[in-house]
């Protein structure tokens, strides 16, 4: 690929509690009553339960995918400048006691278990982000503020259709001049764990992947006819 990225950014889909230690969601979790990541692992599910709160996560995937597309890069001689963890502190993580808690913080750790970052390229932290909007706009601020154009930005397949359509809604002066490319985590986790995660395959063409599928479809729909729920900050792109 000739395509040399200046940030890496991967955005969250949760993390959660296993065994007492917080770790990156499985890429399957069971969501909490009120529907949002629940903060403990739920045993025993599949993402064939017909369970509608069953639904595809994926921090997990995203902080490995990150790690082998770092690499791939870096084999390229293509190392990112920057490593932005772009999930921050959403509202299911506001009562825990650790002040320094993030998603980011979280899949940091995994990604180190995989990779050590080559000198000079930054880690960067996005710990105020609350949703996929917020991963949005401050990365984008961030590159700008840098002078930073090309963004490689990872998250699970799933996933991606909303995020470009949030891009869409993103006013011009804050995209312009910023090349962005999608990389969906699922085929590079594949790429070089073929064996270590064969429920991916499954999961993929499960009810808990077409249950998500409909429920980002929504979201798109929403974004569209401009009624789109951003948590209770009650954000819109024009408000920052």
């Amino acid at each position: 690929m000739d395509w040399k990225p200046d940030v890496l950014s991967v955005f969250g889909r949760g993390i959660e509690k296993v065994d007492g230690i917080w770790q990156p969601t499985a890429y399957i979790e069971r969501l909490s009553e009120k529907g949002g990541h629940p903060g403990m692992r739920a045993e025993g599910i599949t993402p064939f339960d017909n369970d509608p709160r069953i639904v595809i996560a994926g921090g997990e995937v995203n902080a490995l995918a990150c790690a082998m597309l770092y690499k791939e890069f870096a084999t390229q001689r293509s190392v990112p400048k920057v490593v932005v963890f772009a999930a921050g502190r959403p509202a299911y993580l506001a009562d825990d006691p650790d002040p320094d808690l993030t998603e980011g913080r979280v899949m940091h750790r995994w990604f180190l278990g995989s990779v050590i970052p080559q000198p000079g390229t930054q880690i960067v932290f996005q710990a105020n982000n609350r949703n996929t909007r917020d991963d949005f706009v401050e990365t984008l601020e961030f590159a700008k503020s840098r002078g930073l154009s090309r963004i490689a930005i990872i998250t699970v397949q799933v996933h991606i259709p909303r995020c470009q359509e949030f891009l869409k809604h993103v006013p011009e002066e804050m995209k312009h001049g910023i090349d962005i490319l999608w990389f969906a985590s699922e085929p590079i986790v594949l790429r070089h764990f073929p064996e270590a995660y064969p429920e991916l395959w499954e999961a993929m063409i499960s009810p808990a992947y077409a249950r998500t599928a409909e429920r980002e479809r929504k979201g798109i729909e929403d974004l569209r006819a401009g009624h789109y729920n951003f948590g209770a900050q009650g954000y819109s792109f024009a408000q920052k």
